[in-house]
């Protein structure tokens, strides 16, 4: 995952871009999951065109509004005999349904087994997941068995004993058609309703395609990345107006030469930010690096746990709080 910048000085949008989330928001094939996660970072260059040298110690975001995302971002997870469903955004999804297919090889010209199956939000089992969090699931073990396959004892039989004669006939009879791979591939569709981006309920759906390894439940993985020098950073809540949000800094710009440096924006949650930027120099002296940033910033509501917790600010003086549309929705929906 990183973030894209468009338009340059004056009027500047910065969105998240990530293979899983484009996909999503088009309407598009759901495969796999988001990319790791990272914050939004500022890179700013600056040029000294003075005859002395500068000290510039302050960036000065001063934000217009700060509202929160709180658009849908379901993902599933195939694990043995369960599809899970979790919902990395930060509102409601609801009424969903998964209408599928089971096939026992890949590929557009491979022979459906079963289905069209159809699950809904009623059928939803919530139980312990990795690591004591619960997670949210569709079994699918009847589906699997009105195809031929017996995933009880396909369980019963998987393990070191497995690789002996005898035991591999008993679990290629239960395995049933999906004993060449041992996998069911999963082809269909996946409806909900969510909140858009300008707090309307609608209705959305993505084709999605999975792989259901019937021997075992496989393992996470997990992506990192190093991050660069000469960075700053600072938190912007997910809601307010008319706030300001001051980043020291501490850096020399000698006469006649050009520098840059980073500022690593997080957040409480996904949300919308509207802010200029305003370089502060030599105490007093100000330059306006940018008139209006829009920042699209995408936080996935599993990593919660990596989330600054941002005072946030009030209404200025004097003038009386409004609630705005997305103050009437709850944070739930499925989760892991």
């Amino acid at each position: 995952m990183s973030y894209e910048m468009t338009g340059q000085g004056q009027d500047t949008e910065i969105r998240p871009v990530d293979d899983y989330l484009g996909r999503l928001r088009a309407g598009r094939t759901l495969e796999r999951g988001p990319g790791s996660h990272r914050w939004p970072v500022l890179d700013v260059k600056v040029v000294n065109n003075t005859t002395e040298a500068v000290l510039l110690h302050e960036a000065i975001l001063q934000v217009r509004s700060s509202e929160p995302d709180l658009r849908a971002v379901p993902i599933l997870f195939f694990r043995g005999t369960d599809i899970v469903l979790r919902n990395d955004g930060w509102g409601q999804m609801e009424d969903c349904t998964l209408t599928f297919s089971l096939f026992a090889a890949p590929g557009t010209t491979a022979r459906r087994v079963g289905g069209p199956f159809v699950l809904r939000s009623a059928d939803l089992v919530e139980s312990g997941g990795r690591g004591g969090r619960r997670r949210t699931h569709w079994p699918v073990a009847g589906a699997l068995r009105s195809c031929g396959a017996d995933p009880a004892a396909a369980g019963r039989l998987v393990g070191p004993a497995r690789h002996s004669a005898r035991s591999r006939a008993l679990l290629d009879a239960a395995l049933g058609p999906f004993a060449e791979r041992g996998e069911a591939f999963v082809v269909g569709r996946l409806e909900y309703t969510h909140p858009g981006s300008d707090g309307t309920l609608v209705r959305a759906a993505n084709p999605v395609r999975g792989r259901l390894d019937l021997t075992d439940d496989g393992s996470p993985r997990i992506g990192a990345y190093l991050p660069p020098a000469h960075r700053y950073s600072t938190v912007l809540p997910s809601t307010g107006d008319d706030y300001k949000v001051v980043v020291p800094l501490s850096q020399f710009v000698q006469s006649g030469e050009a520098d840059r440096f980073l500022v690593t924006i997080a957040s409480d949650r996904s949300a919308l930010h509207d802010f200029s930027l305003t370089i502060r120099y030599n105490e007093q002296q100000e330059v306006v690096a940018a008139e209006r940033v829009r920042l699209e910033l995408f936080l996935p509501r599993s990593k919660e746990a990596e989330a600054p917790s941002p005072r946030r600010p009030g209404p200025a003086a004097g003038r009386p709080a409004r609630r705005r549309w997305w103050q009437g929705f709850r944070r739930s929906g499925p989760s892991s």
